[in-house]
């Protein structure tokens, strides 16, 4: 017997014998037997013909049945899959519907906290397969990569860019730590006294360039590739970097000293100048990365007070400084600045700064370097700041104004990008740390009963520079 689940024909072929063709018997809708044209047939042909007729008519009803029941199971599968597949979808918009409620509530607490509407949150997974990408460039390259080096477009457009006005707060998706912080201040947003303050500040740092050497030592600037094998005093140089404050000695006798100013009696006087400032500038940056990150603010505080670390501020190291407990370090950049990704060798994992566009100008004695608004970071291609270990940069060229960092230095893979400046600009880059070095020799200076003589302070910096000059003339 053969059938066709379909309105076609049916065929029986019983005892090898074509009995009947279905469409003399059945009406296909109901699968009733209708009356049949062959009239020529014997009694006991017709008594089997019918029974052949209700034969197929139980089977006919079977099939319906059967195919029927196939159907609706497979609704009924597909239905619980669909089902399943509805609710799996609804729950996961529902999570991401208070997920985005919560950061908008979170948002709105936080715009409170910092006084302003441009607050905005990023919540990032620490790559490593960026990072290893970003390091794997930079060993193919013999310089600090640029933001528009051809070997970076790819990455470029997977990294989260930072350039809106307002303050940016980046979080781990894993451990919910803060991990990056930045503030954009334009100069037009600011208020006339939030302006002078700002300029204040910004300008006794420049000033404070042009009357220090420069370090020419610094392990970010050193090569991943093949160029690591050159000693210090042979690798390129990328822009310059000055220390203020207090650094560990390599002076004989010395345990711990101030950064000195150039030998010239006019380098000594802006120097003089500058550290009697710099009570003032290391206020704004208390201030600022308390404002940024209040438990950063907090924890570069309790750490200095605890392990009596002078400020980059204080004039003298005996203990009772009027200039409270800070930041050891003040580090400077300037003149298309750039290394390579690196973390620091810092005491904790707290790290500040500053960065602006200065303007340059040739006077007598050199050039002198002012703060202008019409002169802002437009004027430098490229030199971000890239947190390799997030995908996470500051891109300072589409920037305006005084922009504030905070990351995790010690923790962090990180860089300032190559930048390029016309003859009449440049960006300066600054950072306040707790350095390792410079806390391990305050605490060898306190544990070796604060002898005196093993430090050299500002104030005896501006003293030998004086009488060295005397003796010359």
């Amino acid at each position: 017997m053969s059938v066709e689940t379909s309105n076609e024909a049916v065929d029986f072929d019983i005892t090898g014998t074509l009995l009947f063709h279905s469409d003399d018997l059945l009406d296909h809708e109901e699968g009733e037997i209708i009356e049949s044209d062959h009239d020529s047939l014997s009694v006991p042909e017709e008594k089997l013909k019918r029974k052949v007729y209700r034969v197929y008519h139980i089977v006919c009803k079977l099939l319906r049945i059967l195919t029927d029941a196939s159907y609706q199971n497979f609704d009924r599968k597909r239905r619980r899959k669909l089902a399943k597949e509805y609710r799996a979808k609804e729950l996961s918009d529902i999570h991401d519907a208070i997920e985005e409620e919560s950061l908008l509530k979170a948002n709105k607490l936080i715009q409170a906290l910092y006084g302003q509407p441009n607050v905005n949150v990023y919540v990032k997974k620490r790559d490593t397969e960026y990072l290893a990408q970003l390091l794997s460039i930079e060993e193919e390259g013999i310089e600090p990569l640029s933001p528009n080096d051809d070997r970076f477009q790819a990455l470029k457009k997977e990294t989260t860019w930072i350039t809106k006005p307002g303050v940016h707060l980046v979080f781990d998706e894993t451990t919910k730590a803060f991990v990056f912080g930045c503030k954009i201040e334009p100069y037009s947003s600011m208020t006339e006294s939030r302006f002078n303050e700002v300029k204040f500040v910004l300008s006794t740092i420049m000033d404070y360039t042009t009357a220090v050497n420069n370090i020419t030592i610094n392990s970010s600037q050193k090569p991943h590739g093949i160029e690591h094998k050159k000693k210090s005093s042979e690798r390129k140089r990328f822009g310059k970097m000055f220390g203020a404050g207090w650094h560990n000695s390599m002076e004989e006798g010395k345990t711990i000293v101030a950064y000195a100013p150039k030998s010239n009696i006019h380098s000594i006087n802006i120097y003089e100048d500058c550290i009697k400032k710099f009570p003032k500038v290391a206020q704004f940056y208390r201030d600022g990365l308390l404002g940024l990150f209040p438990g950063g603010g907090k924890k570069i505080d309790e750490f200095s007070m605890s392990e009596k670390i002078p400020s980059f501020a204080a004039l003298n190291l005996d203990g009772d400084s009027s200039e409270r407990p800070f930041a050891n370090s003040l580090t400077i950049t300037r003149d298309d600045f750039s290394n390579y990704q690196h973390m620091d060798a810092d005491e904790i994992d707290v790290a500040y700064g500053l960065w602006w566009a200065g303007k340059k100008e040739f006077v007598k004695n050199g050039v002198r370097y002012v703060l202008d608004p019409k002169i802002d970071h437009q004027a430098i291609k490229g030199g971000s700041f890239l947190v390799g270990s997030y995908g996470v940069g500051v891109d300072f060229e589409k920037s305006n104004g005084l922009i504030s960092l905070y990351w995790r230095g010690k923790f962090d893979f990180h860089s300032t990008m190559a930048s390029t400046s016309p003859e009449h600009a440049t960006r300066f880059g600054t950072s306040i740390q707790l350095t390792s070095k410079g806390t391990s020799a305050v605490n060898r200076f306190w544990t070796n009963s604060a002898r005196q003589s093993t430090v050299t302070t500002p104030l005896d910096r501006i003293q030998v520079g004086r009488e060295r000059i005397q003796r010359k003339a």
